[in-house]
């Protein structure tokens, strides 16, 4: 898709290709938890594991989180990088 076509899609349009690369990001995860999984499981300690590995323990978990908790990650950040509090100024 060339930058005009970009620029000239419909919310509703823009909406769909990002729920399609929404989908092809989790696909491609999926596939890699796999992976990981196989070779740990090739790999795997009997002993000190006794279930096997599935792709479920390689996968990025989802954590909704609310606006309050998002803003004081946002608070900690901006301290550590040592920036400005916007209310002060």
């Amino acid at each position: 898709m060339s930058e005009e076509e970009f620029w000239r899609l419909t919310l509703r349009k823009f909406h769909a290709l990002v729920g399609r690369l929404s989908v092809r990001l989790e696909r491609e995860d999926s596939r890699a938890a796999q992976i990981c999984a196989a070779i740990y499981e090739q790999n795997r300690d009997r002993k000190k594991k006794a279930t096997p590995y599935t792709a479920a323990d390689f996968m990025a978990t989802k954590k909704k989180t609310g606006w309050k908790e998002q803003l004081n990650l946002i608070k900690s950040i901006n301290v550590k990088l040592k920036g400005k509090n916007l209310k002060d100024v």
